[in-house]
């Protein structure tokens, strides 16, 4: 019996050794990414530049800020309700996150995104809305995608650093929404746009309202990884217009995805705007390069340029300008600055047009003259 307690004895002994060595490699990490000094935390460069120094891998890396995120950052319930009355829409900066060490959601990914950019990470702000048991919750969320090691994973830093009740925020560290795979992070976490799901077989949004979230590999196949640099490499109007084709396509289920397409659309039509006031632009520097042209020919009264050529360009810029102007006016100005922007733009092209206009009547005069009465119509016998 006693041969036999020595050797358990001893096994004992080891195993609660090494527990404790295993909990120290996993606690270590955490402790030190609390260690930043005051001063160095008042910018996002000062933390990812410490994190840089203090931790090599980007799995090191990404803990040290979900975790220091999570114990610094309290819940603004304040905000949350003001957004909630909408007294406050103004989207919260970094650095007001960082002066106040307050924030909701969108706040805590911003900040997460900045930090990981800041250490070499790739990482994406995730909008979307959550479920908690079998209720979907009113109001939009905003996570975090973040690629270690060639891979996607998710994080919450808003539900990680704890949660409300009464109208309290909790502060609690939650390591569930610390690098969750897309598998489990899509039964209460469902994006706007499937592609950041991150899932080769997208879960619908009605299938996450009714809890059918387990993964369908009968689906067709989705490559998100192709999409994402697709993606990348896109305009931002086209962006939108993807994202909204996507959008629509994986079903319009509650108020908050339509909200979602509202505002995309919105955003698409902008860019059309856009679109239309740059091609305007475009249009009415060429007019203007034309018009230079012709005063270079017309200050050598005609003498470098054939009559021909001479209608064409006289053409050339009336035909542009006008081109301008029935571009800007199909624009329907969205704020007061934009429509300040526009106004001031009619009225230059207005005068630019009347010139040009008295100019193409004076070279029809000219074409149509003698040698005798061109001179003449230089002021010169």
């Amino acid at each position: 019996m006693t041969y036999m307690l020595k050797p358990l004895l001893t096994f004992v002994f080891f195993f609660f050794i090494n527990q404790n060595i295993f909990s120290q490699v996993i606690t270590s990490p955490d402790a030190l990414a609390l260690k930043i000094p005051g001063p160095s935390t008042n910018t996002t460069k000062s933390i990812s530049d410490y994190i840089k120094q203090n931790f090599s891998t980007d799995t090191a890396r990404a803990r040290a800020i979900y975790f220091w995120i999570t114990n610094n950052i309290s819940y603004d319930v304040a905000k949350l309700q003001a957004r909630n009355t909408n007294t406050d829409g103004v989207r919260q900066s970094v650095d007001d996150v960082l002066k106040t060490r307050s924030a909701v959601c969108g706040g805590y990914a911003d900040l997460f995104v900045e930090l990981c950019t800041g250490v070499g990470i790739k990482a994406i702000l995730v909008g979307g809305y959550i479920k908690k048991g079998a209720i979907v919750s009113p109001l939009a969320h905003a996570w975090v995608g973040a690629q270690i090691a060639g891979i996607w994973y998710l994080f919450d830093p808003t539900w990680g650093a704890g949660y409300v009740r009464n109208d309290q925020f909790v502060k609690t560290f939650n390591n569930k929404f610390y690098k969750v795979l897309p598998e489990d992070m899509i039964k209460d976490h469902m994006p706007f746009d499937p592609m950041y799901q991150f899932l080769n077989h997208p879960i619908t949004n009605k299938e996450f309202i009714d809890g059918k979230t387990a993964i369908n590999t009968a689906k067709p196949f989705f490559n998100y990884i192709d999409t994402l640099k697709q993606y990348a490499m896109l305009s931002p109007a086209e962006k939108i217009r993807n994202e909204t084709r996507r959008l629509e396509a994986n079903g319009i289920q509650n108020d908050l995805i339509m909200e979602r397409l509202n505002h995309l659309k919105k955003g698409v039509n902008s860019y059309a705007a856009k679109d239309k006031y740059d091609e305007a632009g475009i249009a009415f520097r060429q007019a203007t390069a034309l018009f230079e042209q012709y005063i270079g020919h017309k200050n050598k009264q005609f003498t470098t340029i054939e009559d021909n050529n001479l209608r064409q360009i006289v053409d050339s810029m009336s035909y542009y300008a006008n081109l301008s102007r029935s571009l800007l006016v199909t624009i329907v100005p969205k704020v007061d600055a934009q429509r300040e922007m526009l106004t001031n733009t009619h009225k230059n092209l207005e005068k630019f047009q009347n010139r040009v206009m008295l100019e193409k009547e004076f070279v029809v005069r000219y074409i149509g003259s003698d040698q005798t009465a061109r001179r003449q119509m230089f002021g010169r016998k």
